[in-house]
């Protein structure tokens, strides 16, 4: 029996399936730069098919190299089913995924958590990410104004996965 359909919001992209890998139909999933196999602890992975999230069971799996891994499913046997998940984005739950890796690397998935000072208290909703190299940027949306906070692990108190906020301890002067 399948597991439920996952929301986005409560799942963490770790990758895209890019092709089928010899005979016993394994995949191979190309990791986002952050996020290595022992980061990963599903019983399931979700393929974003038709607009939606589709959880697949885990049979096995096993790194490749540096980027890839190979995960072959127990529902996902049939051609038709594995040519569709080629070339779809792959989630995990977010709690399946060691976290202490995967943020202080994707900023990204950041996106849409509400980000608060820890002396100032809540600052706004993280709209976007600019990656700037060695100097990434959070766009926060404060009262309608667009503010720039550095994306820095110095400045991060605390990540609360549950309720998606992040509580930053800001320097004085920077808001």
């Amino acid at each position: 029996m399948r597991q439920k359909i996952a929301d986005k919001d409560s799942c963490v992209k770790i990758g895209e399936c890019v092709k089928l890998h010899g005979v016993k139909g394994e995949l191979v999933i190309r990791l986002i730069r952050s996020i290595y196999v022992e980061d990963i602890d599903a019983e399931y992975m979700h393929f974003e098919l038709d607009g939606g999230l589709v959880p697949f069971k885990i049979r096995s799996i096993r790194p490749k190299n540096d980027t890839d891994i190979l995960v072959s499913f127990y529902d996902a046997e049939r051609e038709s089913t594995v040519s569709r998940m080629i070339s779809s984005d792959v989630y995990v739950e977010n709690d399946d995924l060691d976290t202490e890796t995967y943020f202080s690397e994707d900023l990204s998935s950041l996106t849409g958590w509400l980000a608060k000072d820890a002396k100032i208290g809540e600052l706004g909703r993280i709209t976007d990410v600019i990656e700037i190299t060695n100097n990434p940027l959070f766009v926060i949306d404060h009262d309608g104004e667009e503010l720039l906070v550095p994306a820095n692990d110095d400045l991060v108190e605390d990540v609360d996965e549950e309720n998606r906020i992040l509580t930053l301890n800001l320097p004085e002067g920077l808001i």
